[in-house]
């Protein structure tokens, strides 16, 4: 009977740790892919900030052109630190992995940069 119950532990127990291992091979996976969308979507939004500067440069406002390269230049370091954030987790992708703090910061720097071309954009358009 406590044989029984000593194999039925072992085997909760290793269930439990494989368990663990994969969640812990998801984190960097999921992080890359939030990564990947970011550079999507700040390549997309930067190529449509400068399609617009291209058609408007010659007749606007210089505050108008300022807040669109400003937006510009965010959407580009956004995507810049997407990649260093994507290389970094591709290169540590294994069962062992935990979050770290240059995670943190690399992870906060993308939603800093996004950020402040939002904002550089709306300013653009309340303009």
């Amino acid at each position: 009977m406590s044989l029984c119950r000593a194999n039925l532990n072992s085997q909760l127990h290793q269930e439990t740790m494989e368990s663990n291992q994969q969640s812990n091979i998801e984190i960097p996976k999921e992080l890359i892919n939030w990564s990947k969308w970011m550079i999507g979507i700040n390549f997309s939004a930067g190529t449509g900030c400068v399609v617009v500067l291209r058609d408007i440069k010659a007749t606007a406002a210089p505050i108008m052109v300022f807040w669109l390269q400003t937006a510009i230049t965010s959407f580009a370091f956004t995507i810049l630190s997407a990649v260093v954030f994507n290389l970094i987790l591709s290169l540590e992708v294994r069962s062992d992995f935990t979050l770290k703090r240059k995670h943190w910061i690399l992870g906060g720097t993308q939603l800093l940069f996004f950020t402040c071309a939002f904002f550089a954009l709306i300013a653009w358009i309340r303009g």
